[in-house]
């Protein structure tokens, strides 16, 4: 039985249930299959490249998770996952939606930037920043605050119609740390789904999920301070460092080079960085001054 799903702008059929997704009903068009199959490994075959964990030839990327199976993505159009036959389904669901779905987008010519967005009145803001850098509970605690998630951890950003620049809706999920999301105070607004991971919480947010494309005011760029004092400061970024910035934030950036979209990514940014405001927040890493960051944030955000 096939199932049809949204995310990324993007209409997928899928042997495999993700609930994690909005549903797509009726579809005209398909943009992206995802199979059940056998993937087999080409790392020793000439034109091989390996980054980033992935085996890259041609419009093809190929990975392995230990534990879990394998994914190989092609040509932007397709996807087969060759599951473990032990391996937990929520693993499987985890690395198809992320590293798979991730080489899908690069391989259609999109920039998918390793972020966090949320929306509030018809207007979107994103956070910039690797691992650790507090994107996602930043954006737990906006949402807290009445705020909508757009993405977590890979926000695709494109150019409408009209010629503005918008943030297209992700993954209607969080993954937090479970003191991030007690210092958030979402524990009774989300549910719990499945995940390889006990450590690191993986939240159903539909609930405070926007659904459309969203104009998109501002990136910032997320800086811890050191010392870990100080107040909260935003400070505006050229616009040759934040080109620099946008390059730094893409998700599995090496992939811009194994498939040789570096064109792609200058002519994304050139028409990005006219129209959106980019900064970088430097905060404190002390979790007793989240809330004054958060403050900070928010002021910012009403000014500019």
């Amino acid at each position: 039985m096939p199932y049809y799903y949204r995310v990324h702008g993007l209409t997928i059929d899928s042997d495999i249930e993700l609930a994690e997704l909005p549903s797509a009903v009726n579809p005209s068009a398909l943009d992206v299959t995802i199979r059940i199959g056998n993937v087999a490994g080409d790392s020793g075959s000439p034109g091989c490249w390996v980054v980033d964990g992935y085996e890259v030839k041609g419009r093809s990327a190929l990975f392995e998770i230990a534990g879990t199976g394998r994914y190989l993505a092609r040509d932007g159009q397709n996807i087969v996952v060759d599951p473990l036959p032990q391996a937990d389904p929520g693993a499987v669901r985890l690395y198809l939606l992320g590293s798979a779905l991730g080489a899908i987008l690069h391989q259609r010519g999109l920039v998918p930037l390793h972020a966090s967005a949320f929306e509030r009145n018809g207007v979107c803001a994103g956070f910039l920043g690797h691992s650790g850098a507090g994107k996602s509970t930043l954006a737990a605690m906006l949402m807290r605050r009445g705020y909508r998630l757009v993405s977590d951890d890979v926000m695709v950003i494109r150019e409408n119609s009209f010629g503005a620049i918008v943030a297209v809706p992700g993954v209607p999920l969080l993954k937090l740390w479970p003191d991030s999301l007690a210092l958030a105070g979402l524990g009774a607004s989300v549910a719990q789904i499945d995940t390889p991971d006990d450590s690191k919480l993986r939240l159903e947010v539909k609930g405070q999920f926007e659904t459309h494309d969203v104009p998109l005011r501002n990136l910032y760029v997320l800086r811890w301070m050191s010392p870990e004092s100080g107040s909260p400061e935003l400070v505006p970024l050229p616009k040759f460092s934040a080109m620099m910035m946008l390059r730094q934030n893409v998700y599995r950036p090496s992939l811009i080079d194994a498939f040789g979209s570096e064109r792609a990514f200058l002519t994304f940014a050139s028409r990005l960085i006219p129209q959106v405001s980019m900064f970088e927040f430097h905060r404190s890493m002390r979790i007793t001054e989240a809330e004054e960051q958060v403050d900070t944030l928010l002021e910012h955000l009403q000014n500019n």
